[in-house]
């Protein structure tokens, strides 16, 4: 199962400083666990949703055809295709979720979104709402 050490691993791997994955709390299950929360629901939909802002070249944007691009969307897609792996899912949809500044970490909170990718900068009062890898 997924847990932070190896979610920190996959971000190492990808060689992708300053870039953020904010996940709720319950959506990290410890090694050999049964999955519960947020893990359990994107298991049992095969869909990941992802928080990506519009606005944030390079890192996120949408392209001529309208579509997320940018180093973060390319950052999820990976990280999405390992969960897929971890998860044995034949296939993990991705629905892309727009959010802006304001509206970022509440969507994760509020569970609009499972996950955000994007260069936020980690903050005490961020850690409260959301959790940042180590």
């Amino acid at each position: 199962m997924l847990n932070r050490l190896k979610l920190a691993a996959w971000l190492q791997q990808l060689r992708c400083p300053g870039m953020l994955l904010l996940l709720m709390p319950s959506a990290i299950a410890a090694v050999a666990q049964p999955l519960d929360g947020r893990l359990k629901v994107v298991h049992d939909t095969r869909t990941l949703r992802i928080a990506y802002r519009a606005d944030s070249r390079p890192f996120s944007f949408l392209d001529a055809q309208g579509r997320p691009a940018g180093y973060t969307i390319e950052l999820c897609e990976r990280i999405a295709k390992s969960m897929e792996q971890e998860l044995a899912l034949p296939s993990l949809a991705i629905t892309w979720v727009p959010v802006d500044s304001s509206t970022r970490f509440k969507a994760v909170a509020e569970g609009q979104a499972d996950m955000e990718c994007g260069s936020s900068t980690v903050s005490l009062s961020r850690m409260r709402i959301v959790d940042f890898p180590a």
